[in-house]
């Protein structure tokens, strides 16, 4: 039945339509002010560090007003700039400064600072220009300083020693001692370039003229899209239909991939080009891939065009009007194009076939259309994904199973951004969906087989960074041979469809493999699996390339699962009493657990995996180190930044983060959800889904350990784009929280709002400002 056009959706509506106009008028609005400072002394014409004691003293407001003459030596170079920064130092850390001025005598300029009762040591005082100034010449010759402060005890400006044979500095002091020369004031003369609306910048970025509307008309397509998901997704409870495809499921499918659509076009539209993580190095291997070498040539060149080597990982770095035309090289030891063969097979497919499309286009145009390509492959994975969850489902509300997703604001970042990540993402969202229909164990959760076994041929054969999901993925595969199916009845059938879809799913691996892909498998396991144990490399590398085998211990586990059939159901009717008993002090640990936790986070220092730790860890070390703090992940303070920051909000480089506040919001999100889950499961005594619970966390843990081992020799691959197909899964099984609830019918009966509109609303309101808010934080970083 279509749903209706109830109060909730059109407020949907208005909250989408608000959130866009607040993005558009970031855009719209003018660019940061960066300072561009002028040194008062040139680094080689510095000598020795002094502190010059300003002079006199009167007592006022348990302080004191100091005063000392100085001498501007540049007046052209001191008129030419809007800021004055001095040093000043106090006797004591509780002296605050309260105001100073520098008054140039002969004419009506003066300087103000205004401190608010501000730290004195430590940060330069910003002394303002009066109007005054611009209307009157200043020549050399000298200016007088006073200064405020609350606080007893002298009060320095500090300077420097002059080197022999050199430029005196812009500001001196004259020397107190008889044939001693006068001082240089150590600061900074400021200046801002001229401020121009953000989009004109981000234009110029991707050159564009100045007033080219395409990125704000990607933009307006990106909310568009959301407002056509808000009408298309179904917020009232599913009935559990005979048919698992119909016209809720299409509908459902049709939302999430809109949705999905429009965060990943928003980050495509206002990330700048080339701030993805390596982005211009994958343009290049495109540009290789398709032998495009006029493409090479001018990505090098557009790299210098953005400022890219100046930006990246420089969080204070911004590009600036002075920047246009003025192009940013440096000497790049990585510049090189990626071996996209050798990384993904399927990428390089792709590319391969989307190259001709795209023909000798310039690289503005050929990454933007990449960016394009992958937000579509994006939309159809989430899609496809919650389409399969509602068909497969039957709680009332399992069109929101791909939801929790849409809550990591890095995805849809990662997912758009031109590398082989992009690909491998769209492959986490249907693995995770597989998996947690798995957990959630319905009448059809044997349908799981078939996705399962897709996205784990595809990514296997997709990326490198995939492999160590094996362990979760052998884990999970025993916890089904182990549990069986829930009917005894169609035992055999849901075995059968099970096993069976999962061994045809896994066939695209052994059929898209090729030799530059097998090269790079072969050395990848040489260098990165030196720390796994001798049985489980040989094991295998000997399956890799053995696809009968690999047919074999699928239909192995298919004949366990079913040869288990007594032995589970004797264990279960001994056991079930037992584990009811236990449920729910065990659930009730967990959430206390996960209190303190959370509360010990603002208290205690948590283990953190080191970016650059002083000494080299060894495997034992790093393994525990990174287990311990994927223990204390819900924590309100003090993230990893390689093992949380970077895959929540790890923007850019890794320059561009939201602050430990707003990653903790996420992370307590995410600490209810599993609280809510796991005392559903207790209060429901449902067994087999807690069993479900504790073999999927063996799994992530094994994958866990494989991820550390597997990146001993390059520690910085253990961060965020890297976890994402482990963090995806642990998400989507905790998510699944909001698939519950009893149908209910009768509000849309009486005409009221439907059940599930308040949730729909609340998740909407939750999840769009989180995404707002970190466009609009892309946006102040770079611009």
């Amino acid at each position: 039945m279509r749903a209706r056009f109830v109060p909730c959706r059109r407020l949907a509506l208005v909250a989408v339509g608000a959130l866009g106009a607040v993005l558009s008028l970031v855009l719209a609005s003018d660019s940061a002010r960066v300072p561009q400072r002028t040194p008062l002394v040139p680094r080689p014409g510095r000598g020795e560090p002094v502190a010059i004691p300003l002079e006199g003293r009167e007592g006022r407001r348990a302080g004191g007003v100091f005063r000392l003459a100085l001498q501007l030596e540049d007046a052209a170079a001191f008129a030419s700039h809007e800021e004055l920064w001095l040093y000043l130092s106090g006797a004591t850390p509780r002296q605050r400064l309260i105001a100073a001025e520098l008054r140039v005598r002969g004419s009506e300029c003066t300087l103000a600072a205004r401190g608010g009762d501000g730290q004195l040591e430590g940060q330069p005082t910003v002394f303002v220009k009066a109007p005054a100034c611009s209307r009157t010449r200043v020549s050399a010759g000298a200016a007088d300083l006073s200064v405020e402060v609350k606080g007893d005890g002298p009060v320095s400006l500090l300077g420097f020693e002059p080197q022999p044979d050199t430029t005196p500095g812009t500001i001196q002091v004259a020397s107190s001692g008889v044939g001693r020369s006068a001082l240089d004031v150590r600061g900074q003369l400021v200046w801002y370039p001229a401020s121009v609306p953000r989009l004109v910048l981000l234009n110029r970025m991707w050159r564009l003229a100045p007033e080219s509307p395409l990125l704000l008309a990607l933009v307006c397509a990106g909310v568009t899209l959301a407002l056509a998901g808000c009408l298309a997704f179904p917020t009232a409870p599913l009935a559990d239909a005979s048919r698992a495809w119909g016209a809720p499921t299409l509908r459902a499918g049709a939302g999430a991939a809109l949705f999905a659509a429009s965060l990943a076009l928003l980050y495509a539209a206002v990330a700048p080009p080339l701030s993805g993580p390596d982005e211009p190095y994958h343009l290049l291997g495109f540009a290789d891939l398709t032998h495009n070498a006029p493409l090479a040539q001018d990505t090098v060149a557009w790299m210098g065009e953005t400022h890219v080597w100046r930006m990246r990982q420089q969080p204070s770095e911004r590009f600036r009007t002075i920047d246009l035309d003025r192009p940013y090289v440096v000497d790049d030891p990585d510049l090189r194009a990626t071996e996209v063969a050798q990384r993904s097979a399927v990428l390089a497919r792709l590319w391969r076939a989307i190259g001709p499309w795209l023909g000798a286009g310039r690289a503005p145009g050929v990454l933007m259309a990449l960016r394009l390509v992958n937000t579509l492959v994006f939309a159809l994975a989430v899609g496809a994904a919650t389409a399969f969850a509602v068909a497969a489902v039957r709680e009332p509300f399992r069109q929101w199973l791909a939801f929790p997703f849409l809550f990591v604001p890095a995805l849809p970042y990662f997912a758009m951004h031109v590398s082989e990540t992009a690909l491998l993402c769209s492959l986490y969202v249907l693995l995770a969906v597989a998996l947690t229909v798995l957990f959630l164990d319905g009448p059809r959760a044997y349908w799981s087989g078939i996705p399962l076994g897709i996205a784990t041929g595809l990514m296997l054969a997709a990326g490198r960074s995939p492999w160590p999901l094996v362990g979760l993925l052998v884990v999970a595969l025993v916890g089904r041979a182990l549990l069986g199916s829930r009917s005894a009845a169609f035992a055999v059938r849901d075995a059968a469809v099970f096993w069976g879809g999962f061994a045809l799913g896994t066939l695209p691996f052994f059929a898209l493999q090729d030799e530059p892909y097998r090269n790079m498998t072969t050395t990848w396991a040489m260098r990165f699996t030196t720390h796994f144990p001798g049985w489980l490399r040989s094991s295998g590398e000997w399956l890799r390339v053995r696809p009968l085998a690999t047919a074999g211990l699928i239909l192995a586990a298919a004949g366990l699962e079913l040869a288990l059939r007594r032995p589970r159901a004797w264990v279960g009717e001994r056991c079930a009493g037992v584990g009811r008993t236990l449920l729910r002090p065990a659930a009730r640990a967990l959430v206390v657990f996960l209190c303190l936790s959370l509360l010990g986070s603002l208290f205690l220092s948590y283990p953190v995996l080191p970016l650059a730790p002083p000494l080299p860890l060894t495997p034992p070390q790093r393994l525990g180190m990174a287990l311990g703090s994927m223990a204390t992940m819900f924590r309100l303070s003090g993230p990893d930044f390689l093992l949380s920051s970077s895959f929540w909000v790890g923007f850019g480089w890794l320059d561009t983060m939201p602050g430990p506040g707003f990653q903790a919001m996420l992370l307590l999100l995410v600490a209810l959800a599993l609280a809510a889950l796991v005392l559903r499961i207790a209060r429901r005594q449902e067994l087999r889904r807690f069993a479900w619970l504790v073999i999927l966390g063996t799994g992530a843990t094994a994958a866990l350990v494989l991820y550390t081992l597997g990146t001993q020799a390059t520690p910085i691959a253990l961060s965020g784009r890297y976890l994402i197909g482990w963090y995806l899964p642990v998400l989507g099984v905790i998510g699944s929280v909001l698939a519950f609830g009893p149908p209910s019918s009768a509000g849309e009966a009486s005409g009221r709002t439907p059940a599930g509109a308040g949730r729909a609303a609340a998740l909407l309101l939750l999840a769009g400002p989180i995404h707002v808010y970190c466009l609009c934080f892309i946006l102040a970083r770079y611009f």
